[in-house]
């Protein structure tokens, strides 16, 4: 038996950090949070976090992570809610792996190797997935000629910024966009796939065991991840669109929660890209019926247990809602306020207010408050 000393949760100041937070307090698990990029945070007022510290940058948390005595035999688990740390481990798999359990893929650099978009467009392809046709390239160097129009612009590894896209309809506007990247980072172009929805495959990996459950289907998404959406059920996504996620992950060896993103376009879905680690909309699944970041904890706590897939049954169809930065959609005029109330009071998962862990929803709702007094003063 593995005896998880505790649990840490790396992140910064966000839903994504304190959806990992409640995923463990709900099921009696208290977690020790480690907040970097911030010198407060409306998560640390979480009845289920133990203690918190607060970090200037990852690395300073990861290294803080590495100090951490433990009593003999025992290591924590740490959770890595962003790219960024889950990229420093992997770096330091060779320290790491006898120190604490994490997300990992068997060896020093794989997952951060595995970042790269063109890579794992590639890889995508030899599993079965459907991929746009991509350029790869420094943003000086691209060929701009041989581009199709509307086309998609990101960089090529998600720690330079994944966040920082651009959809541009001529040269004119990708030569804008090209300059605003870092020259020194790659990215990539993308044909541009008009898309019915998009979807966020959810699953854990520990062992030979891979779990899915169900996936997102978004229906409303800003800069910092997806904000009102449904969770399905698996069997309602193609048979081999699951299989295909199984077989990326099995290549990759990835141990721990994963999410891969894809395009719906008629019949066919297109692959975005895989995120080896927590996914935000991950809690949603939890409220849906299936908690992968717990699974994974008793998986690692009780490996002698063999945890039967027959026994995870798919998820049952739940809306969910980041109530704060969905309101945003109201504010810019592209959803009604009497359309966002129904949808709000009909989602099942809402990611802020709780009334077993009350305070940072209300703290964050004042903080939502001054931002919404600053706007008003503005007109």
């Amino acid at each position: 038996m593995n005896h998880i000393s505790k649990i840490i949760i790396i992140g910064t100041n966000h839903h994504n950090t304190l959806s990992m937070v409640r995923s463990f307090g709900e099921e009696g698990q208290k977690v020790t949070l480690y907040i970097y990029g911030a010198q407060s945070s409306y998560i640390a007022s979480s009845v289920y976090v133990e203690c918190v510290s607060f970090f200037s940058s990852a690395s300073d948390a990861i290294d803080a992570v590495f100090s951490c005595a433990c009593p003999s035999g025992e290591k924590p688990l740490v959770i890595a809610c962003s790219d960024e740390v889950s990229s420093l481990m992997d770096k330091h798999y060779d320290e790491f792996v006898s120190k604490c359990y994490f997300f990992n893929a068997g060896e020093a650099g794989r997952v951060t190797s595995f970042m790269d978009k063109q890579k794992q467009l590639e890889l995508a392809k030899e599993c079965g997935f459907s991929v746009p046709s991509s350029i790869d390239t420094l943003p000086k160097d691209a060929d701009i000629s041989k581009v199709n129009y509307p086309c998609f612009v990101k960089p090529k590894a998600s720690i330079y910024g994944g966040k920082n896209i651009a959809i541009c309809q001529t040269p004119a506007e990708l030569k804008t966009a090209l300059n605003k990247y870092n020259p020194e980072y790659r990215v990539l172009i993308q044909d541009y796939i008009r898309k019915e929805y998009e979807i966020v495959v959810l699953g854990l990996s520990f062992g030979r065991t891979i779990i899915i459950p169900g996936y997102i289907q978004k229906h409303r998404e800003e800069r910092g991840g997806t904000t009102y959406s449904t969770v399905r059920p698996i069997p309602d996504l193609p048979q081999h669109i699951v299989d295909a996620c199984r077989q990326m992950i099995k290549k990759i060896g990835y141990q721990g929660l994963w999410g891969i993103e894809c395009i719906k376009q008629g019949d066919d879905y297109f692959f975005l890209e895989l995120n080896m680690r927590n996914d935000a909309t991950t809690y949603s699944m939890k409220t849906a019926g299936v908690n992968l970041p717990y699974l994974y904890f008793k998986l690692i706590d009780s490996p002698e247990v063999d945890l039967d897939i027959k026994s995870v049954r798919p998820v049952r169809p739940i809306n969910s809602i980041v109530e704060f930065n969905d309101f945003n959609f109201v504010l810019k005029g592209k959803v009604g306020l009497i359309k966002w109330y129904r949808e709000y009071k009909g989602s099942e998962c809402k990611y802020f207010n709780s009334a077993e862990d009350p305070k940072p929803y209300r703290l964050e709702r004042c903080e939502y408050i001054r931002f919404l007094r600053k706007r008003i003063l503005k007109f």
